[in-house]
């Protein structure tokens, strides 16, 4: 964004607090950390722009709003991707999210279970059984009769779903 959050709620005509100020900051640094090709930052200005997504796809009222949301998931998205791509696992997961929902990409749930089963198996790669069992129940969500998501049950649990 061309403008900081805080020039951006003065646009709008918010008036912030001291507590907004030092948040916009921090904001801001974030976004310069993550424009610069810091990974983590690129991560994390993901999900807090993925918060203000949510924000405005619960407000939205119109079809015009309803697409400013949908614009707004696929910034999240393109900040997720080349690190997804690159098999982080958790900018995977998000993705998985995303098609899940239907938010800034087509509601898919085999898209969803694609990207999370690549998810789950990078946090295997990185010994987190735990994160890639939670992977697992959204994959079940998803689809549980999915042949990925019954191959990822038998990695991690042994057996197949039934």
């Amino acid at each position: 964004m061309a403008a900081g959050h805080y020039d951006q709620v003065a646009a709008i005509g918010l008036e912030a607090s001291p507590y907004d100020t030092e948040l916009f900051k921090k904001l801001n640094q974030l976004e310069q950390l993550a424009r610069s090709g810091n990974e983590t930052a690129q991560y994390y200005e993901g999900v807090v722009n993925k918060r203000e997504c949510r924000q405005l796809h619960g407000d939205a009222k119109s079809d015009a709003e309803l697409s400013r949301a949908d614009t707004c998931y696929k910034i999240s998205l393109n900040w997720w991707l080349p690190l997804a791509q690159s098999s982080d696992p958790d900018s995977q997961w998000e993705i998985g999210q995303l098609y899940v929902d239907g938010n800034g990409v087509p509601k898919s749930p085999l898209n969803a279970i694609e990207w999370y089963y690549k998810a789950a198996r990078g946090f295997q790669k990185l010994n987190n059984r735990e994160r890639a069992l939670m992977v697992l129940e959204d994959m079940r969500e998803a689809g549980r009769k999915h042949p990925l998501t019954r191959k990822l049950s038998k990695q991690l649990l042994g057996s197949y779903e039934q």
